[in-house]
């Protein structure tokens, strides 16, 4: 019984050694703590200042041999080139690839768990029949 007892007194001056040793102020570290985001952050280039959903495609340039080129533009009418690789908004999206009539988008989200998942974003360019009728007023409605 009396060892018991040694026991647990030994074991509760080690506990709460612990303790009071974690809850001791470190005496090397400042008073104040400086935030490192505020300063020392760099601004973000226009296309990561942008979500996907809130740009546009506007057309491809470019040939198969030299590679295409995507023309985007964003709700204010800027525009942007983009071509395979390219980092899109504030998530880390980016050009996965450029075709001559299309462009996938590698999206970065997170899902419900909190977990990173990446979805393929298409975006077409419509046809120049297509942009003809709208044109002479044949894809709007009520016209004659």
């Amino acid at each position: 019984m009396k060892t018991l007892t040694i026991f647990l007194c030994l074991l509760g001056v080690g506990i709460f050694g612990f303790a009071f040793a974690e809850a001791k102020r470190d005496p090397f570290k400042p008073f104040i703590e400086l935030d490192s985001s505020r300063g020392g952050e760099k601004p973000l280039p226009p296309l990561q200042r942008y979500e996907i959903s809130q740009l546009k495609l506007i057309g491809i340039i470019g040939t198969e041999a030299d590679g295409y080129r995507a023309l985007v533009e964003d709700e204010a009418g800027g525009g942007f080139i983009l071509k395979e690789g390219t980092i899109l908004g504030s998530k880390g999206s980016s050009v996965k690839e450029i075709r001559r009539d299309k462009v996938v988008i590698l999206e970065k989200y997170r899902d419900y768990m909190g977990r990173e998942k990446a979805r393929e974003v298409l975006w077409t360019l419509s046809s120049a029949v297509d942009q003809s009728a709208v044109s002479k007023g044949q894809g709007r409605k009520g016209s004659r």
